[in-house]
């Protein structure tokens, strides 16, 4: 970008680009959501026959009787998401828990009022880190507060909202350890790696956060993070039935779960059934594409993985591990929001070298082009909506590619 003069970009700090383009889309898609009457947003967010909070109601089911590997068709979560959901169910009456069906638990108050609860309690956490951590480097307090604040309303954040996934407590402890696994205090830096090995016990793929310690220098710490987090994966199969027998369970779980029928998500999975889709409605040709979504996985997050290795700038690393979780098999739009994590070190960068992840950035976390669903079903609109985010991810893929290939600063 030498067109770009740097003695004007340097007075000018990009964030506002953000928090101005973010808000003026916001503005557009609330007005055509109310000239709608409410079917955009349906189209948009939820499917008809969806549940509440099922992905927070469903595994406090199947962990109230600390019996979650039984069943092979349920979450394939590892036992410290289930630990956690077993204590929250704890807090409410027994009788509930054990009587109702768990996509009945949203007629009760308590279930309801224990979402919320955690809920904000998440939101204003990941606000105290957020301002903790660019207070230091500006005080443009306002401009944070509204692109924050509009990051948190934006569809990848709406969507977990409405499914209640505990990915929000996954990327929270993930930024903790992205913000702090550096730090000169030790006390901040275990502190750091002990976050990952949590976020990583309850979700695996935050695991690939650990790929920033690849450094010749970081060999002890490296060694304490992948202690920590085999410790925290295993320790807490011991509180279920059958103990560490549910190892072998957890991972055929894992190996069998499929994703909901009709549903068009992310990644280099969800792509593959979407030209498959696009195939067999167009031209009804049946293909069998999801066969290898394994391995094109695997090889398409290769580079990345390099990447995030050795690239010098911290943003770009970042950045880059970000998207080999996103393209990763099938994933629902809500791990998007990782991408909160390289926008925090953004928000405080006026270096105009990172213009076009910014760019990148707004298309992320701003509605979509909302006028795409106006005269689609919902069927149309996910796979649209689909298209979208894997559309944006391979268009950064792309960049850091030639980014990698001219050397990144």
């Amino acid at each position: 970008m030498k067109w770009i003069n740097k003695s004007i970009i340097c007075k000018y700090n990009y964030s506002q680009i953000i928090i101005i383009c973010i808000l003026f889309f916001n503005l557009i898609s609330t007005m055509l959501f109310i000239i709608s009457r409410g079917t955009l947003w349906t189209k948009i967010y939820w499917q008809s026959n969806s549940y509440p909070f099922s992905d927070f109601y469903m595994p406090i089911k199947e962990a109230s009787d600390l019996n979650p590997y039984v069943d092979l068709n349920i979450s394939p979560y590892p036992p410290m998401a289930f630990l956690i959901f077993y204590f929250i169910s704890l807090i409410v009456e027994r009788d509930i828990v054990y009587a109702i069906p768990w996509n009945e638990f949203h007629r009760y108050q308590s279930f309801v009022l224990i979402y919320f609860v955690l809920l904000i309690l998440m939101i204003f956490m990941i606000l105290y880190i957020c301002f903790n951590y660019l207070k230091n480097y500006n005080r443009e307090s306002n401009i944070n507060f509204f692109t924050l604040f509009s990051i948190l309303l934006s569809y990848p954040f709406i969507y977990l909202y409405e499914r209640g996934n505990i990915v929000i407590l996954t990327m929270t402890l993930s930024l903790i350890f992205v913000l702090h696994y550096d730090s000169s205090d030790t006390v901040k830096r275990y502190c750091a790696f002990c976050a990952l090995a949590v976020a990583a016990s309850i979700k695996i793929y935050p695991a690939i956060f650990g790929i920033l310690l690849f450094k010749k220098q970081k060999l002890k710490d490296i060694f304490i993070l992948v202690f920590l987090g085999i410790f925290c994966f295993l320790i807490p199969f011991a509180f279920f039935n059958g103990g560490f027998n549910n190892v072998r369970y957890f991972f055929q779980k894992l190996l069998n779960f499929e994703t909901a029928n009709n549903q068009y998500w992310i990644g280099i999975g969800s792509m593959l059934s979407t030209l498959e889709h696009f195939f067999k409605e167009k031209y009804n040709i049946f293909l069998n594409l999801n066969r290898y979504s394994t391995l094109l996985s695997v090889l398409a997050i290769l580079p990345l993985v390099f990447f995030s290795i050795s690239f010098k700038s911290f943003i770009n690393k970042v950045f880059s591990i970000c998207i080999a979780m996103c393209l990763f098999l099938t994933n629902a739009p809500y791990l998007i929001l990782y991408f909160m994590i390289p926008l925090i070190f953004l928000l405080q960068s006026k270096n105009y070298e990172f213009v076009f992840l910014k760019l990148i950035l707004i298309a992320i976390f701003s509605p979509f082009p909302i006028l795409l669903f106006v005269n689609v079903s919902a069927t149309q609109a996910s796979i649209l909506k689909a298209l979208y985010f894997d559309l944006i991810l391979i268009i950064a893929y792309i960049y850091f590619i030639v980014l990698f290939i001219k050397g990144d600063n």
